[in-house]
């Protein structure tokens, strides 16, 4: 894999990655989720620098035992995040779970 890694120019922050998608750039999260459709570089290069980092404290939605669930992002790495279950009627409910390059089909906003 060859993404191509962003970095905010005022402090050299790892914002998220680049990969090349047909003839656009595809705007991944550090951990590899995707932030938009794929577009022209400049584009792609202003949602990791406008949503990038910010998107880390969103709420999210993890599928854990066939259904979603809502959660939290716990800790973002390159290519990996961990989730904590915040929907408290679920009996998964504070769990943690590791996942490596998250898709929509695992993680999604909301």
């Amino acid at each position: 894999m060859n993404d191509r890694p962003v970095y905010r120019a005022e402090d050299g922050e790892l914002v998220g990655y680049l990969r090349r998608d047909g003839d656009g750039w595809l705007p991944l999260t550090v951990f590899g989720y995707p932030l938009a459709e794929a577009g022209p570089l400049e584009d792609s290069v202003a949602e990791l620098e406008g949503r990038g980092l910010a998107v880390l404290g969103d709420r999210w939605s993890v599928r854990h035992d066939g259904e979603w669930l809502a959660c939290r992002l716990a800790e973002a790495a390159p290519g990996r995040v961990t989730v904590r279950i915040t929907d408290f009627g679920s009996p998964g409910f504070g769990a943690t779970r590791v996942l490596d390059r998250p898709g929509p089909e695992v993680l999604r906003p909301g």
